[in-house]
């Protein structure tokens, strides 16, 4: 006779639950369910809510402390099943991305961790005494700075990817995004497929360089070479700090690896020569020996906070602003005065250099901004990293949290190879600009919405969003509500990477669907004339809170247009983009917008969505459409 665990009347525990670590504040908790009885977790004590998924994500961890998560099944009569529990702090993270498995609530004991290892687990996939194998080895190219490698593994365990000599470590995972690579360098990388006690197997080599990307999507194939040695892979070193992972797409989307960190070089200081320059004695003039840092005469360098406080308000005597070091501010050295940490008025012809070094805010985002300018002509902020601390927990749209770039009232602005991270709200705010610029650039992880250029009423002309990625961002990734231009040439978005944005609704549905947040677009064209939208890739698109929409789900789609109900969009040319894998649609136009034959949709690549294209009456031709 078998006794079962389960005592009588009570549902039975939930089955392979786990925990999937992404960085230090993500990670995802996900089970099987049993028929269609409600999860029921609870969060260091207390009680999160019940779900009907199979998965939960996580953003807003603390690195600082240990995570508990229980999960019990809930059935019709109210029972609750013995806990499943996982135990896991995730401040030591680094790739590759680390499973845990559960315990069950009898084989808690004090002190235990559960399977904390840091390691995935490499047992039980592959064939034992067979060599580790891979097919389907292959590099897709999405701009000059984003790459995926992706393969299939056979009877291999892990894969051990190696960039240029560098060790990115052992993958159980079928892809690698990379989406911070410098195009100036040709990029090799090996492949090996590794059995779970370490033993590698066939080994792929793939080289190829970005610069030359010309907005259609590349794939390389990779060329097999002879099967690794037993030691592996002995000229390269382990990389623990060349990536970080961002948070993965939502509960519902394939699970990828996330992008490269944009952590920049490190530059050394140079030697120097005191010289005599212009303007005040804020920040250190000099000339360097080295060419290194790139210091010129006149340059305002910096090389701690306070001189770049004294650079900033000196911007008027001086052509450019030198960062020669990482620089952090806490409390209220983050808001001077009251006011946004960098604040430009009425500035003209100024250059930031920020060397790939990394300014970032421990404190005071939702009280000032990081950036402000205003009234300003000819600046342009260079290779520079902004980040706002992903430790510090993101605003809600009803906070009105500071914009942490505020741009106005200025023409000649450029943003070229800046890393924006981790903002709070609206991240990157554009109003009234001439000729604004964001190129070669990232922006991940917003708080409320990424970038946003508007509004009507002060409408921005000459805008280029080019070659950057755009992941991670709460809401819209992108929001034009006020651009305007003679022609389709006048405001360009081309050749960027928009993946896994509008995770997370934020703006509440119409009061007639009830209650929940309304879905959208990745890209959101609201109110513009003179646009082109050319050469994008565009994809993953699911919401994890939103209003469910039956056949369109959380109602995510790659690029939405229009005001609802209004037709304020014209004069706009969509043409060359791969949309795909979203829950509603590739490209649709709101209810009640039917825009008319001036805007033109023709020869995109719209796959893998619900429903590819909603045009209404714009015209439309030449579109590869496969719907799921």
């Amino acid at each position: 006779m078998s006794v079962s665990s389960v005592a009588a009347g009570q549902p039975a525990a939930l089955e392979d639950v786990r925990a999937r670590i992404y960085s230090t504040t993500a990670a995802e908790i996900q089970w099987s369910r049993l028929g269609n009885e409600p999860v029921h977790i609870s969060y260091n004590g207390q009680l999160l809510d019940q779900y009907d998924s199979s998965s939960l994500f996580r953003a807003d961890l603390d690195p600082d402390v240990e995570h508990r998560f229980e999960l019990r099944t809930l059935d019709i009569s109210g029972q609750l099943s013995q806990p499943q529990i996982l135990r896991f702090t995730t401040g030591d993270f680094t790739l590759p991305i680390r499973e845990v498995q559960a315990e069950s609530s009898s084989s808690v004991t004090s002190g235990s961790s559960g399977n904390d290892t840091g390691q995935p687990d490499l047992t039980g996939a592959g064939v034992p005494g067979s060599t580790a194998s891979l097919s389907n080895v292959r590099a897709k190219i999405y701009s000059s700075t984003a790459a995926e490698l992706l393969w299939t593994r056979n009877n291999a365990d892990g894969v051990r990817v190696v960039h240029n000599n560098k060790n990115l470590g052992v993958l159980d995972t079928s892809s690698l995004y990379l989406g911070a690579l410098d195009p100036s360098v040709r990029h090799q990388f090996e492949l090996t497929a590794v059995n779970g006690d370490g033993t590698p197997g066939e080994r792929y080599q793939l080289g190829f360089s970005m610069s030359s990307f010309a907005g259609v999507v590349q794939t390389i194939d990779a060329v097999k070479t002879n099967a690794a040695s037993d030691s592996g892979v002995s000229t390269a070193t382990l990389d623990t700090t060349a990536q970080r992972a961002a948070p993965p797409p939502p509960a519902s989307t394939p699970v990828q690896n996330a992008p490269a960190s944009d952590s920049g070089p490190q530059l050394d200081d140079p030697l120097e020569v005191t010289v005599t320059g212009s303007g005040t004695q804020s920040g250190t003039q000099s000339e360097t020996l080295s060419e290194t840092g790139s210091i010129q005469s006149g340059d305002c360098v910096v090389r701690s906070l306070s001189q770049l406080s004294s650079c900033v308000d000196a911007a008027a005597g001086y052509s450019r602003i030198n960062i020669q070091s990482d620089l952090s501010c806490s409390t209220a050295s983050c808001c001077p005065t009251g006011g946004a940490l960098l604040a430009f008025a009425n500035t003209r012809d100024l250059i930031i250099q920020g060397n790939g070094h990394r300014l970032t805010r421990r404190a005071g985002q939702r009280q000032c901004s990081l950036l402000e300018v205003t009234n300003s002509r000819s600046l342009r902020i260079s290779n520079w990293h902004l980040d706002d601390d992903a430790s510090v927990s993101p605003c809600l749209v009803t906070d009105r949290c500071p914009r942490m770039l505020h741009i106005r009232n200025s023409s000649g602005i450029t943003l070229d190879g800046v890393h924006v991270s981790n903002g709070k709200g609206y991240v990157i705010y554009v109003q009234q600009v001439d000729d604004f610029r964001f190129i070669n650039s990232s922006l991940k992880n917003s708080g409320v919405l990424g970038l946003y250029v508007g509004h009507s009423g002060s409408p921005s002309t000459n805008v280029l969003i080019h070659n950057s990625t755009f992941t991670d961002n709460q809401t819209n990734a992108l929001a034009l509500l006020g651009v305007t231009g003679s022609s389709r040439d006048s405001n360009v978005i081309s050749n960027n990477v928009f993946r896994r944005n509008h995770y997370r609704g934020q703006f509440p549905v119409a009061p007639r669907y009830g209650s929940g947040f309304t879905g959208g677009g990745q890209v959101y064209i609201a109110e513009a004339s003179g646009l082109t939208i050319r050469g994008n890739l565009i994809d993953d698109g699911y919401c994890e809170n939103c209003y469910v929409q039956q056949r369109f789900g959380s109602g995510v789609s790659g690029i939405e247009l229009a005001i609802p109900g209004r037709n304020s969009v014209s004069n706009t040319l969509i043409t060359d983009n791969t949309v795909s894998d979203h829950d509603a649609w590739g490209i649709f136009v709101n209810a009640g917008s039917t825009l008319d034959n001036s805007v033109v949709i023709s020869n995109n690549r719209l796959l893998d969505n619900t429903v590819g294209l909603k045009p209404g009456a714009a015209s439309t031709s030449g579109n590869l459409i496969r719907d799921r």
